[in-house]
């Protein structure tokens, strides 16, 4: 609908750097999906979009479990 007005979408706008903001983005995902997780738990509605995942990407699981990976975790790699 034409309104004549602008829309404000959102209160903030986060630039991202190429290869500077991954944990960022990831801590993003990880965020949504954990969300999910609950409201699926809770027999509340997805958060995502399930049917576009399943049709239009490939690899989310990988995703999932690599973003769900705990911190201390990760960490741990690189001290060993």
């Amino acid at each position: 609908m034409l309104t004549n007005s602008e829309t404000q979408l959102a209160s903030a706008y986060y630039n991202v750097r190429i290869g500077g903001d991954m944990a960022l983005l990831k801590g993003m995902m990880r965020l949504l999906i954990e969300r999910d997780d609950a409201a699926s738990a809770a027999g509340r509605p997805s958060l995502l979009d399930d049917e576009f995942i399943q049709t239009h990407t490939v690899g989310f699981d990988e995703l999932r479990r690599d973003v769900l990976i705990p911190s201390g975790k990760i960490s741990n790699v690189f001290l060993d």
